[in-house]
């Protein structure tokens, strides 16, 4: 659910800059966000595993 949340959200944090052209300065930003997302959540399994827990998502 973390890497959801965060993925929600980076995407929030930067609409004002995905509603119209992005630039590259913009576009790296947003992938930055999503990139740190996925390397927190990568970081969570190696260390702690899959809980194996399931949640549902409102999307």
């Amino acid at each position: 659910m973390a890497f959801f949340n965060a993925s929600v959200s980076t995407l929030q944090a930067n609409a004002n800059i995905l509603s119209a052209k992005i630039s590259n300065k913009d576009r790296k930003t947003v992938l930055d966000g999503l990139g740190k997302a996925g390397s927190n959540y990568r970081e969570t399994i190696y260390n702690k595993g899959f809980s194996g827990e399931k949640e549902t998502l409102s999307l």
